[in-house]
C-alpha cells in the first residue's frame, strides 16, 4: 500500500467546490485528461454511484464509497492495469480562511507490492492536473468591496 496526498487553496467556499464535484458523472467538463465521462447507475450522485471516465486509451469505472457533501468524496477506481489490486481517491474539502484547501489522496495496493510506490507517484502527478483544473472549473464569484 502506498499512499500520495495533494493539496490546493481555491478562492471559494467549500459548498461552490462541491457543486463542481458532486456534478459526479459530469468529470470532463473541468479535467482536461478526461475526453468522455458518463453516469453508469440510475443514481449519478451519492453512495453507490458510478461513473465511466475515458482518460486517454483507458476507460476506467468510479464508484463512490464516501459521499459527505461539502466535505469527502471518495471512490474506488477499477480498471486500471492488473497489478493494482486496489486504488482509492478521497478530495477532502476544508475551509481556509477565505477560500477551501482541497486535498487529494490516493491510496494504492499493487501486486507485487514494491510497485506501489511508482503507481502512486503517476496517480499523484496526474491528481496535481486535476486540482489544478479544478480550481481553475470554480464559477468566481463577486467580492464584497
Amino acid at each position: 500500500m502506498h499512499i500520495v496526498s495533494c493539496s490546493r487553496v481555491v478562492a471559494a467556499a467549500p459548498h461552490d467546490v462541491w457543486d463542481v464535484l458532486a456534478d459526479y458523472p459530469a468529470i470532463s467538463r473541468w479535467a482536461s485528461a478526461v475526453s468522455h465521462s458518463s453516469a453508469l447507475t440510475s443514481s449519478a450522485t451519492g453512495d453507490g454511484a458510478v461513473r465511466r471516465v475515458q482518460v486517454g486509451r483507458d476507460a476506467l469505472r468510479e464508484r463512490v464509497i464516501g459521499w459527505d457533501p461539502d466535505r469527502r468524496l471518495s471512490y474506488v477506481i477499477n480498471g486500471l492495469p492488473k497489478l493494482v489490486l486496489r486504488a482509492v481517491t478521497t478530495w477532502t474539502l476544508e475551509p481556509d480562511g477565505s477560500g477551501t484547501r482541497i486535498t487529494v489522496t490516493n491510496d494504492v495496493s499493487t501486486r507485487p507490492p514494491f510497485l506501489a510506490r511508482p503507481v502512486g507517484r503517476r496517480l499523484g502527478r496526474a491528481t496535481e492536473r486535476l486540482l489544478a483544473d479544478l480550481g481553475q472549473s470554480i464559477p468566481a464569484k463577486e467580492s464584497a468591496r
